[in-house]
């Protein structure tokens, strides 16, 4: 972040830095969903940290997180384009023992957006996305 060389006395190693057309060849898709942006905002500032994304009742792993996932806790993936893995929340706390103990830092990403609020974020924007 902020143009650091690895060889930079600034240089901090938990962050990436990634541009927008960068992230949409990874994933290979001509846009982003709002989730999307999110989590990759987040793994730029977090990227030595595997995020645990809630969705609904589930903690979802995305791209490398997931092959973590299936790694270290044998998950499989899920079916889509990109890699993808979760688990019910319910087993939050087994799951990020095993990834602590594999020596993996581990972020727990919660939603906060209630149902009215999702309500009107859908009246606000085109789609509606996540």
């Amino acid at each position: 972040v902020h143009d650091n060389l690895s060889t930079s006395p600034h240089y901090n190693p938990r962050t990436l830095q990634m541009q927008t057309s960068q992230i949409l060849k990874l994933i290979q898709s001509p846009k982003l969903t709002p989730a999307s942006e999110q989590w990759w905002h987040l793994k730029s500032h977090y990227y030595d940290t595997v995020l645990f994304f809630k969705t609904g009742k589930f903690y979802e792993l995305y791209h490398m997180d997931a092959d973590v996932g299936v790694k270290v806790c044998d998950f499989n993936y899920m079916k889509g384009r990109d890699a993808h893995a979760g688990f019910p929340e319910g087993g939050y706390g087994n799951v990020s023992r095993q990834f602590l103990r594999a020596g993996y830092k581990i972020a727990r990403v919660e939603q906060t957006e209630t149902p009215s609020m999702l309500a009107e974020r859908k009246k606000r924007t085109k789609k509606g996305g996540k």
